[in-house]
């Protein structure tokens, strides 16, 4: 009786952790890199449109999902180690199921990612770099 007591709470753990991760808000973080050619003007204009994807990205209902967004200029003092990107975009969802949402439907992020992104940054040079996680550990 002991072994399958033991048994059913190790499923039961295991199950909810799953759904726990399932549940962990998820942190997007993008970084963009300008093609060198690019005016202050059109970067001021990608600025505008990815910020207003916090408003924008909405899903069927209507309603939208992206919990916050904000950015601002690359600025670590660790020379060493940061990207040469120019732009640095921390985006949070509630979940992984939003943020996959986010990347594979969602009609005004791939407007953006399809006409402005990549028309202005440096596809050549790394113009993007994406990070995600998901808040499963804490300090």
């Amino acid at each position: 009786m002991l072994p399958r007591i033991l048994t059913t709470a190790a499923i039961t753990t295991t199950l909810l952790r799953q759904t726990i991760k399932k549940m962990a808000p998820v942190t997007h973080i993008v970084g963009f890199r300008f093609k060198p050619t690019v005016s202050e003007e059109d970067k001021q204009r990608l600025i505008r449109e990815m910020v207003g994807l916090g408003k924008n990205c909405v899903k069927e209902d209507g309603k939208p999902y992206i919990l916050s967004l904000t950015g601002g200029p690359q600025s670590s003092p660790e020379k060493a180690f940061a990207t040469p990107h120019d732009l640095v975009f921390h985006v949070l969802f509630a979940s992984a199921a939003d943020r996959d949402y986010y990347l594979e439907k969602d009609q005004a992020h791939k407007k953006f990612g399809g006409e402005t992104a990549a028309k202005l940054l440096d596809g050549e040079n790394g113009g993007v770099v994406v990070l995600d996680f998901e808040h499963v550990l804490e300090g």
